[in-house]
């Protein structure tokens, strides 16, 4: 079943195995974390009215799309071509609890990221052929919405950064930079920047809620 988030319009397929017996059931967006409700019945009839002929290669998009969607599991995206490295990072997400793709091409990274909303996106700053001035990935992130770019924690990895730096962090529009020496010490950096980003963004629409935004 496909819905769309009525705040930011991202588009969800659920497998219709996870789909409530109910004739309505709330769900949070996994993009802009906005809690809206289903109803079944209404759902069904439109769905029906407007259902277009699709092909093969579409319907096999698809099933991948529904099989990579999950309402309560965190996820992250990989863009590392150095395999190892991108292995590495991949054993403390999976130590965090958070679902991991690897990408090593642009092409790879876009089309998880056409069908994919993730909580954590690791970067290379030189990701396939990418150089310190521009990266196609960053620039993505810095383009989305700010709805939806603050769900995301950014961690852009380089030969020349100083670990936890703030303000390069701020200079490349990320929550947090990681010097590859210090890749041994992920797992802590991480927990740290985890705690931190939710601190910060649950003040944050503390104060939307008072001003009568949230």
């Amino acid at each position: 079943m496909e819905i769309t988030c009525k705040n930011c319009q991202k588009k969800l397929n659920i497998p219709d195995e996870k789909i409530p017996k109910a004739d309505a059931f709330a769900i949070t967006c996994p993009q802009c974390s906005e809690k809206f409700t289903v109803n079944l019945k209404e759902a069904s009839s439109e769905e029906s009215a407007t259902q277009p002929q699709i092909t093969e290669e579409e319907k096999s998009l698809s099933e991948t799309s529904q099989l990579d969607f999950d309402e309560d599991m965190q996820s992250a995206l990989i863009c590392e071509d150095n395999a190892d490295v991108g292995n590495t990072v991949a054993k403390v997400l999976k130590s965090l609890k958070y679902r991991a793709d690897m990408v090593m091409s642009l092409d790879e990274a876009f089309d998880k990221l056409r069908f994919n909303s993730y909580d954590i996106v690791v970067l290379n700053e030189l990701f396939d052929e990418s150089t310190p001035q521009y990266n196609e990935i960053l620039e993505h992130f810095q383009l989305m919405q700010i709805s939806a770019r603050r769900h995301i924690l950014i961690v852009l990895l380089g030969s020349k950064f100083t670990t936890m730096d703030n303000m390069q962090a701020f200079e490349k529009s990320v929550n947090l930079v990681l010097n590859l020496k210090d890749l041994s010490k992920l797992t802590g950096v991480l927990k740290k920047a985890l705690k931190e980003n939710r601190l910060f963004y649950r003040n944050f629409k503390e104060i939307l809620r008072d001003k009568g935004r949230g």
